[in-house]
Order: structure tokens, then C-alpha cells, then sequence
């Protein structure tokens, strides 16, 4: 079969071969081409891969900066808040993450490594426009102007980045052409290669046909003698494996190659089994020489191998161990361990681990690490298990003392209040430790942006920490103190940290830390507070207070009282030293006093010191050394002694003469010791008794023995009987002197006791035996009496009627002397006032607040002696007049309420029993309650002071009111109250010298009380409190006798009150039980939320729930937004109570609080807060649209409506009345606020139209007062400003304003709201617009640089004459302004400065002078944020620079002012003239008398002048006489009349 084959391929095999030749290269000639066409088409491929990519990438990032174009756009116009602003965030990062994905696609598939130059520089780009549009959109909202750069620097970035996309995309169009051109030829040369490969195979086959014969029978001989010598097992010979190699016949080949094959395997078995035996004696080798233990066990656990260092563990060798189970080494439990963790192996067939402590052979313990793995066949059969244990002792213990670490580092941080983190700028994310997750109050691993953290710190702060680490970035050093608002506490916060940088420069990430410091904050202010006390105390010491340097003994600190005692100023005895001050100026006797000083610890003694003007003083001084750091220093206390020694030098002098006085008197003092018994006799007395000087020996039985035997027992039982009653006495007796005469005397005593004890008798003896004799002698003209008697009744009447008419004429002089004392006090006042404005440093305005402080307290002395006066010449006139008790009583306590303030005093009232209106004079019964309760506050250091009103007695027509101020101060004896309600008398003497007062306040409200058919008294307790009284009778008033039920609190309604203050919470609870409701009360925060809670989930809850803003614990505000946070069904109104000043009453509304009332609470106050915030609640609601009432035009609709207007600028106001005027209605002016008031008290008015910023009293504070008044309850209130943000619009709804109209004023939109509050229709459109275009000659205006002609024409309908003296206006009202702008900024009164460029900027915006008012806008906000003068500068010059060029293109464009004054004026201007000359010269010498001056010129000024006549008159009043000469200059300028008629003041 085998020759029949090979005899078949040998005559066959060339057609077969030609056959596959044939077939093969046609085979391969179409698989060239298609593989040309597939490599072609995956080139193309990946090359549109890149392509797309990088378009997809060019794409993205245009719509992305078009995105930040937008944002940037929103942020500047305010129109995108932080929360929108973190949403643009959030799409750039998701868009800056998927480009990037992409461009690391493309450099995973760039096919060409020539563009990976490109790509790589697009990747850079890339990466720095990431950077800056994700901190771009981080911070637009918060900071527009850094953003804008950022955004810019984007763009450049976004410029290159498209740059190389588009070098790319040309660069692959290229590739993909060469690459065709060059497929096609390599197509063709492959084609030619094909056909000579052709003939060349032909060729080939036949020569190896020829070939293939010859060797077949050649090889075969060779085959089979190799085969004969592997049957004879004696391998190839050389000569057989070269032949068998060499064999190529295919026939044959593979019989060769087998013979080949079985001879090579023969000769691998062999070496084969001498390698396994050299390997098996390595692995043992191995084996010992490793550290780890390592054994082998049979499938049946028999230990058959193990190393030496497990021989060492079980303390046996191989030999032994070979055989032996774990039961046999090892303790049952253990081994039965051992044997479950192999069969665990065995099951899972793979590796298990284990970590356990064994002990080893020698005692040793070690923690090893086990791994175990069953070892199988090749069948999968078991053969055994395979063990090594590794000793991972030293790794627990690292790895324990690293946890040790760990934990103590956690400590020392919650220790500290340190908290790290780690901030990455890539991915924009904060991370933190537990500590600092503890100190913010979020869950722990949270990871969070810095937009998130930035929602902790307090909103004024956000701007310093956003700067610092801006600044960061390039110094990369992060450190900044902020506030925190953390879980609703208040929280001081430090930060540092330091940057990581990228290879190019960029930060990668900050690594820092945060520490809580408020605790810190809070000692540090404490320690300011308590420097501030102690410098107050030095400064406001009556004693000279002084530190000496004992080297030089100069004066290093002082306070004011050492400089006022000699008469030095501070800069003065700033320059003295001791020898300056001495009257003896011997220094080497100066310098051993002070060696003496500092060797003994200090003296004490008197000595005369020498005054500026050289006059001598006596001070007590105190001196001691002091350490003060490492130095030691003097300090000398001194006391103005002068006066004392005058007094003693009087005292001496008094004592001589009341000697000379008691001896030509005869009158001698004595007095008994009840105690000792003891009695002293003053030397007269020794001389009524005819005893030598001295010689009495103070015994009452030596007294006794100078008494007449006949009298001793009867003035013992005198003596008894007074001592027990305590009364004073008078006894009358003989004595006997020494020389036997016998005397009679007279003794007049007092007993003095002590907590109702006796403890001595004082008294005088008078020598009266002459009346005696008289007296006989007298009884002898007895019968005389009648006529001695009548003629001393005469006497006495005419000694009463004297005194009466010296009484009277008293009162007449204190109440001519008070008056003459008060003008010359005006005019102190007025020039203080003047030369406060112009003083020069801080100092003198010190000086002057003192002076001006000092007036207004003489001031108040005076009226009450002249109120003191007119009770006693009987000249106070009562009035009769009906009052609201409620208001009266809440006038009173806001007048004390910053006093209290100040000492921390709680202020509560309770009247809630008393009628609601009363008729008599609440004036002088508000007089009195002022009176009781500045003594409450003046004399009570801690606690509070309570003014309660009851009934005291009732009838038909009058009640007797009792109202009792009670205070928890020092409180008085009763010896001190006897004398309280006495003119010019207080307590004791000390009171005044400790607090202040005349004594005349107590006796004012005695006689007016008196006057009024009532009576006052006190109730005291030393060291308690006082209780002052007083009770009234008053007359009812008709419909008002008890309260009327609110419909804003339904009857029966529930109302919770919490306030830590007992009395306070009572005194609530009463008022509001009066009116109908049901009170409950809580003491604190906590206890509030819980009530509330439980209330709304029982089904009643609270309608109203009072908050006192200060509490212990948990204040009001934050009550308020804890109760923001739960689930109520029904949530209560909530009202902010509080008695301080500085509480806050704005924006109450974002924690849920509806509005703000005073302390102490009455019920009126209450009502109109409710009613306020119903009306709130109204306007927020929608409006239901009012069918339009039937009219024609807007002036019919609008006229005849009565408008009170309060604007200061004149120009505005101008604008204004014009507008209103123009449809019919009628304008009264007022040039602020307290006039508005004024105005609309004394008539009223169907709308008011409020500007917002005015001096005085501002529009919103005078929308507030107009509420409160009963008939502006409902009257409509308008705003106009030029402030038209928002917020501005908030501000003026929540002042009880009705709309808000921005300026410049558009008239369209405010006879809108005119139509509106005024229930007419809006004027319906005659599509007729008016004409804006100017008139023929009006391109004059056009000159005039920055005006928007259009807006200014349209203001005033197009009346050009009009706007030109608008225009003018303009020039004559603010040509001063820069001036009063630098004044004010330069002395810190940044309020005045916002309302000169806010008028200013108004003023330009009315005009048509947008640009100029957008930049006074910009000024006006710098100003608001109080920005340092030194940045303002710039700003306010350029806006000086402009306001300048305004103002002189208008005096150059316009045409002179035609004369004001016709010529049929009543006015005589030449008279008019002249008094303005003087009144000018009067206003430029700050001349008081300008006042009077004035007040004569008044009427034809203001007829002439109209409201810059009012203006100049307000100015002059306020003593601004700076102004008012200012103001004057522009009338006079704008009077062509008066200015060419003036003439010089003489």
C-alpha cells in the first residue's frame, strides 16, 4: 500500500502541485487587495476616532465659556443668587470631567506619534481652563469682579486650546491622504511581485519533482539501519542522526523524523531522572535554610517533612517527627484546632491564613501567620497538605503602636479643638478629620466643596476669608479668624493652612487645620472689658492717680484728675517730672525721700503741691514702688485735700467762736454714756456750776451733789421717766455751788437711740435763774396780761404776713433768675454745638461733649427750681384733658429704658387694670412716674424696676388711680424718708456726692400730686428696695372704661409667654387676660419649644407666643429658628419682646418671627404689633383686581387729592411737586422727616410720598410713627428713593410703606400707583405719547456732555424751560457737596456722607445723567461698607472731577436766570438786601444773634425764596450756620434782584 503511494505521489504530484500553486496565488492576489482595503478603512477609522474627539472637545468647550459669559453677565446684574451659581458650578465640573475622559481617550488612540506633541500641549491647556472655570463659577456669586478675571484668562486658555485642536484635525487630513497614495502603489509593486512569484514556483515544483525522486530511494536505506540499531538498544550513531536530519523527502520524512524522535526521548528519560534526583536535594536545601516554618502532611496527617525552624517550634528533628500526628505533639484542643483548619483547606481548595500566638519548644510566645494549601495529583486525588507559618510578631506590635498613635494624635485634637483637612483642587472637595466634622456639626466622612463650608461662616465675614485664601494661592499660606454659624451657635473659628503645588506652578492641594477659638475670643474680650473698667475707673477717679520712673522721675501715666487738680492739660503734664510739682526743689533731698520710699515699701503723707498758675495745693498722697515688668516704677495716689484743711482752719476757728458764743450765752453742753454711765460737762457747763475748768469727775452722783437737796429726787424721776419714752426733754432745778450760792438752771435733753435701744442722753444747760427772778417780777403785772398778749398777736401776724411777701418774693426771684439764667444757657448750648462741628481733633470734641453734657444737666437743675418756683408762687396751671394711659406710660419707660439698659436692669409695667383712657393731666402724672422711676433706676445697681397701676377707689364719674414704682435698690430707713419729699433734701448727704440730684425732684411731685387732690409716699427697706407711690383721683371717660376686645385676638385664643423674669411673665399674662385671651407662661427656650410642640400636637395650639430676646440658655432668635425646623401643623405668630436698645427689629421675618415690641409691653403695643402683621399678611397676599373706575383723564381722576411730600433735595422736590401739580393735586413740602410729622399731625393728608434717605429722621422711621398715629393707619404711604434694589423694596412694605417708586422718578409708573392707592383707574392710552423731541433751539442742552436729553425731557413732559431750571438747580444745590463729602469722611460720620452722594446721586439720576449717578451709586456703595478714606480717595476725586465739569458746562451752556422777582412784588428788595448783607456777616461770625436777624426776615424771604428759604430756616435753627451761609450764597445767586442790590454789611 505504502509503494502504492508513493508511486502515486511521485507521477501525480506536479498536476497537483500546479493545481495549488495556481489556486493559492489567486487566493492571495485578492487577499492583497482586501487587505489594503480593511488596513485603509481601521486607519480612516481611528483617524475619524481623534477627529471626532477633538471636535466633540472644541464644542464643549465653547458652550462652556459661553455658560461662564452668562453667569458672569447674571452676577454683576445681580440676577443669580449663591444657590443658582453652585448649580452652573456643578454643570462645568461634570463638563470639565467627561473632556477630560475624552482627551484621554485621544491619547489612548492617537495612531500617529507625530501629533502627540499637539494633544499633549491641548491636554495643558485644558487643564489650566479647568482650574479657572471651576473657580471662576465657585465664586461669581460671591465676588463678580475676581470671577470676571478668572473667566478672562479662560477665555485666552479656551483661545490656544482651539488652536491645537485645529493643528490636529489638519495634521489628520494630511496623514489620510499620504496614506492612500501610498497604499495604492504598495498595491500595485505587490501585483508585479505576485506574477514573478508565479513563474518562479513553476520552476521550483518541477526541480523538486526531479528532486524528490532521487532521494526517496536514497533515504530509505538509511532509515532502515537506524532502525535496525535502536531495536539492538545501541542507539544512533553520528553517522545515522546527520542522514535522518538531512532527510527532506516528504515521503519519508516523517518516518525519519519518528526514528529521531524516539531515540531523543530514550535519552531524555535518562536525563530526566538524574535532574529530579539533584532538584529533590535542592528543595530541601531551600527548605532549612528559610526563616518561615515550614511541614508537609500526608492526606492522612502524618507529619513526613518539615524545616529546622518548625523542628525548633515543636522541639523534635525530622527523624523523630516523620509518622506522628498533631495528637501526638499537641494538646488535644489544639491539635483538634490543627486538624479542622487542614480539613478547611482540604474543602476550599485554595489557600487559608490564620493569625494566632504559639508557643514554641523553649517557652517562647510568637504571633504566626499560617497558611495552609492541599497539595493534589495530577488527577485531582489528595496527596497531602503543605504548611508555613511566618512570625508577624514585630509587624502587630509596629502596626499597635501605630494605632496607639493614632488614637492619641485623636485626643490631643478633641483635647485642643483642632481640626485637620485636606482640600483638592482638582476635584474641588474638602476632607476632614473627625475632629473637624465634630467642630462643624456634620456627619463624619462627609466630603463636601468649599461653596458648602462657605454656608457656615457668617455672611460679613465670607468676603476676609474668601480674600485670604485668594491670597493663598500665590503666597501658599492660608490663615484667617472667622465667625461661624454652627448648628445655631456662634462660633470664632482660626484656619491655617499651606499649599501644595503642581509641577507647573498650580496648587494641587491644602493640607490645614481649624480650631475652635471662641472661648478664646470671649476671654480676650472679657480681658478688654475689664481694661477698659479699670481705665474708666482711673480716668473718672476724683484722686490724681501717676506712675513714676524712679530713675528720671518723670510722669510716664496719669489720669485727668491729677492734670484738673494743678491745672495742667494732659500734653502739659506729660512733660513734667517730680521736681516740677515740689515746693521745695531741693533734688538731692527729693532723690533720699524716694531711696527712703523704695527701701520701706511705701508711705502715706500730706504735703503742698505746686499748681500751673503757681498756686499752692495740700494733697494727702500715697506712695509705693511697683514692679512693672522688669522694671521698677512709683505709683502715687493723691487726694485734694485743700478744702478739708479750709474746713479744719474753719472748724478750728467755729470751735473758738462757739466757745466765746457758749460763754456769753451761758449755755453749757453735756452728755451721758448709758452704757458706761459715764457724763461729760464742756467747760461752760463746769462754769454754770461753779466748778474749775476740768474738774468734774463724770459721775452722775457728782452731778447729783451739785443739785439742791430739796430738787434731787424730783428730777431723778424726771430723768427716768424721759430716758424710757425716748422724747426729748426739758427740767428745770437748783443747784448749789461751792460758795453756797444757790442758781436756778434749765436742762434740755435728747435721748439717742439705737435699734430701739437707749444708748446716751445729749443735751444743754442754761442758766435761768435771771427768768425766774423775771417771772416773779412778772406775776406782779398779771393783770397787764391781756394787753402784752394782743400786742404779741400783732406782732406774730405781721412776723407771718412778712414772711409770706419774703416768700413770694422768693419764688419771684428763682423764677426771674431761672429765666435769666436760661438764655444765656441757650446760647452755650447753640455755640458748643457750632464749635463741636469745626473741632479740630478728637480731644476737643471730648472737651466740648463734656461742656455741652455739664449744660444740659445745669439745664435740667434749672427747670426743676423753676417748676419748684411756680408751685410756690402759685403760678402751675393743671390741665384737663382726656389721655391714653397705655402711650403715657410707655413715653415714660422709653425715656429711662437706656439707662436701664446700661445697668443691665430688667423694666417691667403692669397696668393692665386701669382704663384704657383717663381724663385729667397725664403730662405732670407722666412728670412724676419719670421722676419715681430715674430714682429706681439711678439708685438700683442689679435686679428690676416694676411700675404697677390699680384702682385704688371707684365711683360713677372718677377713680383714684395708685401707681407704685418698686425697685430692688439700697433702699432707705426711716429717718431718711421723713426727709425725702422736703425741698433740696435727700437721703443723707452722701447720696448727692454718689449719684447726683438736687433734692427738688421728690418735692416737685409732692406739690403737683398735692395740686392734683392726691398724695405721694415711700415704702423702704435698707438694702431691699423702695416702693414709691402715688395716688390720684381722675375722671372717666365715656366709652373708654374698660378694654375693648381686638378682632386680631379672638376671644379665648391661646398665647404662650416666655421670658426668664418673673415679674415680667405676670405682668404679660395680666395684660393679655385683659384682653380676652388665655396666657400661659414658661421661663426659658427650651421649656417654650417643648409647650409648643405639644400644644400643636394635642389639636391646640398657640395663637401667639411672646419671646424675650435675652435669655439664659437659648435666646429668643434662636427659639424662633429651632421652631423653623419641626413639623407644626399650626404655627404660632411670633413676637420678638425686648427692653434693650441694641435688639434687633429688622429682617425678623427669615427666622419666622412676624414683628418687634418694646418692654415694657402694654396692650396698645401689643395691638398694633398684631395688626401690623396682619396687615402684612394682606399685602403678600394677591390682590384682587379692582374693576377701572369710569374718568377721562388722569388729572380729573387725580385731582383735588391732598399729597403731604418729604424730600431734602431741593431739586427733587422740584421735580416732584411739578409732576404731582401737573394732574391737579395738591403738594405740601416737607424737608424731612420730624417736619413730615409735624405736617401731618396738624392736618390730614390722602397720601404721603416718603423719600428714604433724609436728615433728621428718615423715611422709614417716619413711615413707622405714621402708623402708629390712629388716622395714618390706613392712609396710602409711598417710598421714593434711589435705591431700587430688592431688599430696598422689603425695607420700605416692612416700615408699613404701601409701594415703592424708584428714582429717577418715571411719571407713567407713579401716577400708576397714584391711580392705584388712590382707587381711581389708570389713565387709558389716546395714543398720543408726548412729545420728547426738543423744540426748536433746544440742541443748547445737547451741548451739555453726558445728559440724556430724552429721560430729562420725558421727566418733565417735555417742558424745556423747565428742565433748564432744573438744570439750574442743580448747579446752585450741589456745587458744595465734594466739600461736605471730604468733611464728613475725614470725621468718621460715614451717615452723612452716604445721604450727600445718595442726594447727589438721586439728583444726576432725575437729571438724565446716567453715567455720572451709576458712578455716585458706586461711591454710595463703598461708603455703605465704610471702605478706609485712604481707598475712597481715588473714587471721590474722579467723582469731584466730573460733578466739576457737569457743573461748569451747565453755568456755560445755559442762559442767564431771567429775574425772579416781578416787578409788582410787595417785597421791598433794596430793604431785603441789606438785611441779608448783615444776616450773612452775622452767619460768617457764627454771631448767635443770626437767630434773631433771621427770625425778622423770615416771611418776605420765604415769599420770595419759597423752600430754600425753609431750608436756610431749619439750618439756622440747628445752629449749622456753615450751611445756612452756604444756602444763602445760592439764593442770593439765584436772585438776580437781590445779588446786583446787595450791598456790604456794616
Amino acid at each position: 500500500m505504502k509503494n502504492r503511494i508513493q508511486s502515486f505521489l511521485v507521477f501525480f504530484l506536479p498536476l497537483v502541485v500546479g493545481i495549488g500553486i495556481a489556486a493559492f496565488l489567486g487566493w492571495r492576489a485578492f487577499s492583497l487587495h482586501d487587505s489594503y482595503l480593511e488596513a485603509r478603512t481601521a486607519a480612516q477609522k481611528a483617524d475619524l476616532r481623534v477627529e471626532h474627539l477633538a471636535n466633540r472637545l472644541s464644542n464643549t468647550m465653547l458652550k462652556t465659556q459661553q455658560k461662564l459669559v452668562d453667569v458672569l453677565r447674571q452676577a454683576r446684574d445681580e440676577k443669580i443668587d449663591e444657590g443658582e451659581a453652585y448649580l452652573v458650578h456643578t454643570a462645568v465640573v461634570d463638563a470639565m470631567a467627561e473632556m477630560d475622559a475624552d482627551l484621554k481617550r485621544m491619547q489612548a488612540e492617537n495612531p500617529h506619534p507625530d501629533l502627540a506633541a499637539a494633544i499633549d500641549d491641548a491636554v495643558r491647556d485644558f487643564q489650566g481652563y479647568w482650574q479657572l472655570a471651576v473657580s471662576a463659577t465657585d465664586i461669581v456669586a460671591i465676588d463678580p469682579p475676581v470671577a470676571s478675571r478668572y473667566i478672562g484668562d479662560a477665555q485666552a486658555m479656551h483661545a490656544h486650546f482651539a488652536g491645537h485642536i485645529l493643528d490636529i484635525n489638519e495634521k489628520l487630513s494630511d496623514y489620510t491622504l499620504q496614506r492612500i497614495e501610498a497604499g495604492e502603489a504598495h498595491l500595485q509593486e505587490e501585483q508585479r511581485k505576485l506574477i514573478r512569484s508565479t513563474l518562479q514556483a513553476y520552476l521550483a515544483t518541477v526541480l523538486i519533482w526531479a528532486i524528490i525522486v532521487f532521494l526517496t530511494t536514497r533515504n530509505l536505506a538509511y532509515i532502515s539501519s537506524a532502525l535496525e540499531a535502536l531495536g539492538r538498544n545501541e542507539g544512533l550513531r553520528d553517522e545515522h542522526r546527520i542522514h535522518l536530519k538531512a532527510t527532506k523527502d516528504f515521503l519519508l520524512r516523517d518516518t525519519a523524523h519518528a526514528t529521531l524522535q524516539f531515540a531523543e526521548a530514550q535519552k531524555a528519560r535518562d536525563f530526566a531522572e538524574t535532574l529530579l534526583q539533584n532538584e529533590q536535594e535542592q528543595l530541601m536545601q531551600l527548605l532549612r535554610s528559610m526563616p518561615d516554618m515550614v511541614w508537609f502532611k500526608t492526606a492522612n496527617g502524618c507529619y513526613m517533612r518539615c524545616n529546622p525552624r518548625f523542628e525548633s517550634f515543636v522541639g523534635m528533628p525530622q527523624a523523630e517527627l516523620v509518622g506522628k500526628t498533631d495528637h501526638d505533639l499537641f494538646p488535644a484542643d489544639q491539635a483538634e484546632r490543627f486538624v479542622a483548619r487542614d480539613q478547611l483547606a482540604i474543602e476550599r481548595q485554595e489557600v487559608i491564613s490564620e493569625q494566632e500566638w504559639r508557643t514554641f519548644a523553649d517557652g517562647h510566645r510568637e504571633l504566626i501567620e499560617v497558611l495552609k494549601v492541599a497539595i493534589r495529583g495530577t488527577d485531582g486525588s489528595l496527596i497531602g497538605i503543605l504548611g508555613v507559618g511566618r512570625d508577624i510578631t514585630a509587624q502587630y506590635m509596629a502596626h499597635s503602636e501605630l494605632l496607639d498613635s493614632q488614637a492619641a494624635l485623636k485626643r490631643t485634637q478633641n483635647v485642643a479643638k483642632i481640626g485637620s483637612w485636606i482640600y483638592d483642587f482638582r476635584f474641588n472637595t474638602l476632607i476632614g478629620s473627625e475632629e473637624a466634622y465634630r467642630l462643624l456639626d456634620i456627619p463624619l466622612g462627609t466630603t463636601f466643596t468649599p461653596r458648602q463650608f462657605f454656608q457656615f461662616v457668617v455672611a460679613s465675614d465670607r468676603r476676609q476669608v474668601w480674600q485670604a485664601w485668594h491670597s493663598a494661592r500665590q503666597t501658599g499660606v492660608f490663615h484667617v479668624e472667622h465667625r461661624a454659624l454652627i448648628g445655631g451657635t456662634l462660633k470664632w473659628l482660626t484656619q491655617r493652612a499651606e499649599m501644595e503645588w503642581n509641577d507647573d506652578g498650580t496648587p494641587c492641594r491644602a493640607i490645614g487645620m481649624v480650631q475652635d477659638i471662641t472661648s478664646l475670643k470671649a476671654a480676650t474680650e472679657a480681658l478688654r472689658q475689664r481694661e477698659e473698667v479699670f481705665s474708666s475707673i482711673v480716668s473718672q477717679a476724683d484722686s490724681g492717680i501717676l506712675l513714676i520712673d524712679i530713675d528720671t522721675l518723670k510722669v510716664i501715666e496719669f489720669n485727668d484728675a491729677a492734670c484738673d487738680h494743678l491745672g495742667y492739660t494732659r500734653s502739659e503734664f506729660a512733660r513734667l517730672n517730680i521736681h516740677d510739682l515740689q515746693i521745695d526743689t531741693d533734688r538731692a533731698a527729693t532723690k533720699a525721700r524716694i531711696d527712703e520710699l523704695v527701701a520701706t515699701g511705701g508711705s502715706s503723707y500730706e504735703r503742698q503741691l505746686r499748681c500751673k498758675n503757681g498756686d499752692r495745693r495740700h494733697f494727702w498722697i500715697s506712695i509705693k514702688p511697683i514692679q512693672v515688668g522688669d522694671a521698677l516704677r512709683l505709683s502715687a495716689v493723691w487726694t485734694d485735700i485743700t478744702e478739708r484743711k479750709l474746713v479744719e482752719e474753719s472748724l478750728a476757728a467755729s470751735q473758738e467762736r462757739l466757745e466765746i458764743a457758749q460763754s456769753a450765752a451761758g449755755v453749757g453742753f453735756w452728755g451721758v454714756d448709758l452704757d458706761t454711765g459715764k457724763t461729760w460737762w464742756s467747760t461752760e457747763a463746769e462754769k454754770l456750776y461753779g466748778l474749775p475748768p476740768n474738774s468734774f469727775d463724770g459721775t452722775q452722783d457728782a452731778w447729783l451733789a451739785c443739785i439742791h437737796p430739796d430738787d434731787v429726787a424730783e428730777v431723778e424721776q424726771k430723768v427716768l421717766h424721759h430716758m424710757s419714752s425716748s422724747d426729748a426733754f426739758e427740767i428745770e432745778y437748783r443747784i448749789v455751788r461751792p460758795d453756797g450760792e444757790i442758781r436756778w438752771l434749765t436742762s434740755r435733753g435728747r435721748v439717742v437711740a439705737h435699734e430701739g435701744r437707749a444708748i446716751r442722753v445729749l443735751g444743754v444747760n442754761f442758766d435761768i435763774t435771771e427768768r425766774k427772778v423775771a417771772n416773779e417780777e412778772l406775776a406782779r403785772y398779771r393783770d397787764h396780761l391781756e394787753e402784752l398778749v394782743a400786742a404779741r398777736t400783732r406782732e406774730v401776724a405781721e412776723a407771718r404776713d412778712s414772711a409770706q411777701a419774703a416768700n413770694r418774693a422768693k419764688s419771684s426771684f428763682l423764677a426771674n433768675m431761672s429765666h435769666e439764667i436760661r438764655t444765656p444757657m441757650n446760647a452755650i448750648i447753640g455755640l458748643t454745638h457750632i464749635l463741636r462741628r469745626n473741632a479740630a481733633d478728637k480731644s476737643q470734641t471730648e472737651q466740648l461733649d463734656k461742656v455741652s453734657g455739664a449744660a444740659q444737666h445745669l439745664l435740667g437743675i434749672i427747670n426743676d427750681i423753676l417748676d419748684f418756683s411756680k408751685i410756690e408762687a402759685g403760678k402751675m396751671q393743671l390741665e384737663q384733658s382726656n389721655f391714653d394711659v397705655d402711650r403715657m406710660v410707655g413715653n415714660v419707660c422709653a425715656l429711662i429704658a437706656e439707662r436701664a439698659q446700661v445697668k443691665g436692669l430688667e423694666v417691667v409695667s403692669d397696668i393692665s387694670s386701669l382704663p384704657p383712657m383717663l381724663n385729667g393731666d397725664g403730662m405732670r402724672i407722666g412728670q412724676i412716674l419719670l421722676n419715681f422711676l430715674s430714682n429706681a433706676v439711678k439708685f438700683t445697681e442689679q435686679g428690676s424696676v416694676i411700675l404697677r397701676g390699680s384702682l385704688h377707689a371707684e365711683n360713677d364719674e372718677q377713680v383714684v388711680v395708685r401707681f407704685a414704682v418698686h425697685d430692688t435698690g439700697i433702699g432707705m430707713n426711716s429717718d431718711e424718708t421723713a426727709r425725702l419729699f422736703q425741698a433740696f433734701e435727700q437721703a443723707d448727704i452722701s447720696t448727692t456726692r454718689r449719684f447726683g440730684g438736687t433734692g427738688l425732684g421728690l418735692a416737685i411731685s409732692r406739690r403737683l400730686a398735692e395740686l392734683m387732690g392726691g398724695h405721694v409716699g415711700v415704702e423702704s427697706t435698707p438694702g431691699v428696695g423702695s416702693t414709691f407711690w402715688l395716688e390720684v383721683p381722675l375722671n372717666k371717660v365715656a366709652g373708654h372704661r374698660q378694654r375693648q376686645k381686638a378682632a386680631v385676638l379672638p376671644a379665648g385664643c391661646r398665647v404662650l409667654i416666655v421670658d426668664d423674669i418673673e415679674d415680667a411673665r405676670q405682668a404679660m399674662a395680666a395684660t393679655l387676660q385683659e384682653l380676652g385671651t388665655q396666657p400661659e407662661t414658661v421661663a426659658g427656650g427650651h421649656a417654650a419649644i417643648a409647650a409648643i410642640v405639644a400644644a400643636d400636637a394635642a389639636g391646640l395650639p398657640y395663637r401667639i407666643v411672646l419671646l424675650d430676646w435675652q435669655m439664659p440658655a437659648m435666646t429668643g432668635l434662636q427659639v424662633a429658628d429651632e421652631l423653623l425646623t419641626r413639623p407644626l401643623r399650626n404655627r404660632p405668630t411670633l413676637l420678638l419682646v425686648s427692653g434693650t436698645l441694641d435688639a434687633p427689629r429688622e429682617d425678623l421675618h427669615q427666622v419666622g418671627i412676624a414683628g418687634f415690641i418694646a418692654k415694657p409691653l402694654t396692650a396698645s403695643s401689643l395691638l398694633v404689633a398684631l395688626e401690623q402683621e396682619q396687615d402684612m399678611r394682606e399685602r403678600q397676599a394677591p390682590a384682587i383686581a379692582a374693576p377701572a373706575a369710569p374718568g377721562d383723564a388722569a388729572s380729573e381722576q387725580l385731582a383735588g387729592f391732598r399729597v403731604l411730600l418729604a424730600e431734602d433735595n431741593p431739586l427733587n422736590q422740584e421735580v416732584a411737586v411739578s409732576l404731582l401739580e401737573e394732574v391737579g393735586m395738591q403738594v405740601d413740602v416737607a424737608e424731612d422727616g420730624l417736619i413730615a410729622l409735624e405736617r401731618a399731625a396738624a392736618r390730614q393728608y390722602d397720601l404721603v410720598l416718603l423719600d428714604v434717605q433724609m436728615p433728621n429722621m428718615d423715611g422709614l422711621t417716619a413711615a413707622r410713627h405714621l402708623r402708629q398715629m390712629a388716622n395714618y393707619a390706613q392712609t396710602p404711604i409711598v417710598a421714593m428713593t434711589a435705591n431700587a434694589f430688592d431688599e430696598d423694596r422689603q425695607m420700605a412694605l416692612a416700615a408699613g410703606m404701601n409701594e415703592h417708586v424708584a428714582k429717577p422718578v418715571d411719571p407713567d409708573v407713579l401716577y400708576a400707583v397714584l391711580h392705584r392707592l388712590l382707587g381711581t383707574a389708570p389713565r387709558q392710552a389716546d395714543g398720543q405719547a408726548i412729545a420728547l423731541s426738543p423744540p426748536p433751539g433746544a440742541d443748547i442742552l445737547a451741548g451739555i456732555s453726558g445728559l440724556d436729553l430724552a429721560s430729562g425731557l420725558r421727566l418733565v413732559a417735555g417742558d424745556r424751560q423747565r428742565l433748564i431750571k432744573l438744570l439750574r438747580m442743580f448747579v446752585d444745590t450741589h456745587q458744595g457737596h465734594i466739600e461736605k463729602l471730604h468733611h464728613s469722611l475725614h470725621s468718621g460720620d460715614y451717615r452723612n456722607a452716604r445721604l450727600l452722594v445718595h442726594s447727589l446721586k438721586g439728583a444726576s439720576a432725575t437729571l438724565g445723567f446716567n453715567d455720572f449717578a451709576q458712578l455716585a451709586a458706586s461711591v454710595e456703595k463703598a461708603i455703605v461698607a465704610e471702605a478706609p478714606v485712604s481707598e475712597l480717595a481715588p473714587e471721590i476725586d474722579q467723582l469731584a472731577s466730573r460733578l466739576a465739569g457737569i457743573l461748569g458746562q451747565i453755568r456755560d451752556t445755559l442762559p442767564p436766570a431771567e429775574t425772579v422777582v416781578s416787578a409788582g412784588t410787595d417785597v421791598d428788595i433794596l430793604r431785603l438786601a441789606g438785611d441779608l448783607a448783615v444776616l450773612r456777616r452775622l452767619l460768617a461770625e457764627d454771631d448767635l444773634t443770626a437767630t434773631d436777624t433771621y427770625a425778622g426776615i423770615e416771611a418776605p424771604l420765604k415769599s420770595l425764596a419759597g423752600r430754600s428759604a425753609s431750608r436756610l430756616s431749619l439750618e439756622i435753627g440747628d445752629y449749622d450756620f456753615a450751611a445756612a451761609l452756604q444756602t444763602l450764597d445760592a439764593i442770593i445767586e439765584a436772585q438776580p434782584a437781590l445779588r446786583d442790590n446787595l450791598r456790604p454789611a456794616s
